[in-house]
């Protein structure tokens, strides 16, 4: 998380989340972020190895003190990005 004097920035890594299955939401001074990675793989096959967490799961980011509403998002290589535009 990076701070300027009107936004923060955060990055999230979300390593084989698409968008449709993100969910992004500011509630008081906490950013959550929901999203489901599904498991992938062919139909039938053993799992023998698993190194990155599949299913639904979410982040609670506690934030500076403050309001916040999400100016821009974007989702790339796995990592997503935030800007937060502070509310006066």
């Amino acid at each position: 998380m990076f701070e300027t004097h009107d936004s923060l920035s955060v990055q999230v890594a979300l390593p084989g989340i698409s968008p449709e299955n993100l969910q992004v939401t500011i509630n008081d001074d906490v950013l959550h972020v929901e999203a489901n990675r599904p498991m992938p793989g062919p139909r039938g096959a053993h799992l023998k190895r698993l190194e990155i967490p599949y299913g639904r799961f979410q982040r609670a980011i506690r934030l500076p003190s403050g309001h916040y509403q999400i100016q821009d998002s974007s989702l790339s290589q796995g990592c997503l990005t935030l800007i937060l535009k502070k509310l006066r």
